[in-house]
């Protein structure tokens, strides 16, 4: 049973770290281009995931705080680190 939950762990934690790095990618598209339409509808894309039901469920997998994800994400966008 373990194995099965750190396999959950994992998979929920590789799904939060790629959002993660869509989202970076996509801020950076914005900045080079704020009429780039892919990659607004990228970023809102991701912006629903993080205030979702599945981001929700990934963190509570991986027994992270969704929270304090979202916060530092504001954090990067408000202050660019």
């Amino acid at each position: 049973m373990t194995k099965i939950k750190d396999g959950y762990a994992m998979l929920g934690s590789a799904v939060i770290k790629t959002a993660v790095e869509d989202w970076k990618k996509a801020k950076e598209k914005l900045e080079l281009n704020p009429t780039n339409i892919a990659a607004q509808m990228e970023f809102e894309d991701l912006q629903r995931f993080f205030s979702g039901d599945d981001f929700e469920f990934y963190c509570t997998v991986c027994d992270m705080d969704p929270q304090y994800i979202r916060e530092r994400i504001k954090e990067v966008h408000i202050y660019g680190y």
